[in-house]
């Protein structure tokens, strides 16, 4: 005989009866559906019928769960945004709210290099808790230096090739560069100013040293960068005089020469500071 079987016979009579009456109990309230299985000693989990449950598992909407924005989520760091020059509120947004490539209704926006992409930004209007539907950033501090009104914003930026992060940015509040042209040793920018931002402007980015200057041509009937305007200048900037000329409206770079055109005419550029060698109307 087994050892268990010996066991089994070896226990008081009362309790032998107890668990015969215990597992007769068991089987006569057992569901028709759900056989009585025996028990092993396999650690196998049990199967479960979905069909037995009362409620269907496939209506149930799956778990989301949501975390705050971390600085995982930010387009820049403090220091990065702090060495650029750009606004602490822009920063601080990720970068499906603040990268988006702006129309090339006045020329290429976009370039791809072996430094990384090249690309004139603008954020998208869809950012939340807007002051007055275009503010960003702090409205009691300094335009364009604390707070930016994003409709009249734009950015060029270094993108990291691959991952798109972004490298370097040059913020322009109320000047923003509408088209870029590429040479060797720089990536210059051209704006024509209109009836709502009439400032014109030329930028040129060294490629090696990322270094940038920027020359504007304000309007002779309403700037943003004149006296009082309370708007801030960048160390990088340079006014130059006033003028109402159309000049700034394409870039042509060609045998080192860089020239300007519009409805105006066009000009030959000092191909470093940006300045108007030569103008001939027409």
């Amino acid at each position: 005989m087994r050892h268990r079987e010996r066991q089994l016979f070896e226990m008081p009579a009362l309790l032998v009866l107890s668990l015969v009456a215990s597992l007769v109990l068991a089987a006569c309230g057992a569901d028709a559906r759900s056989p009585v299985v025996a028990p092993t000693t396999s650690q196998a989990p049990a199967t479960i019928d979905l069909s037995t449950l009362p409620v269907d598992l496939t209506t149930v909407p799956p778990l989301v769960i949501t975390t705050p924005q971390s600085r995982d989520d930010e387009s820049q760091t403090p220091e990065d945004a702090a060495r650029d020059g750009v606004v602490p509120a822009l920063a601080a947004l990720p970068v499906d709210l603040r990268v988006a490539q702006i129309p090339e209704d006045f020329g290429v926006s976009r370039i791809e290099t072996p430094e990384g992409t090249w690309m004139i930004s603008s954020p998208k209007p869809e950012i939340p808790n807007l002051i007055r539907s275009c503010l960003l950033g702090n409205s009691n501090g300094t335009f364009g230096l604390d707070v930016i009104c994003i409709s009249e914003y734009a950015e060029i930026l270094l993108l990291e090739p691959g991952s798109g992060r972004i490298l370097r940015a040059y913020p322009f509040s109320s000047i923003g560069p509408q088209a870029l042209e590429l040479t060797d040793d720089a990536v210059y920018c051209i704006r024509q100013g209109d009836g709502a931002l009439p400032d014109s402007m030329l930028c040129r980015i060294d490629r090696a040293t990322l270094d940038a200057a920027v020359r504007v041509f304000p309007s002779t009937i309403d700037t943003a960068v004149g006296p009082g305007s309370g708007h801030h200048i960048p160390s990088t900037w340079i006014i130059d005089e006033p003028t109402n000329l159309a000049l700034w409206q394409r870039l042509i770079i060609s045998d080192g020469l860089v020239r300007i055109s519009g409805l105006a005419g066009m000009a030959k550029v000092d191909p470093l500071t940006l300045e108007i060698i030569e103008v001939t109307e027409g």
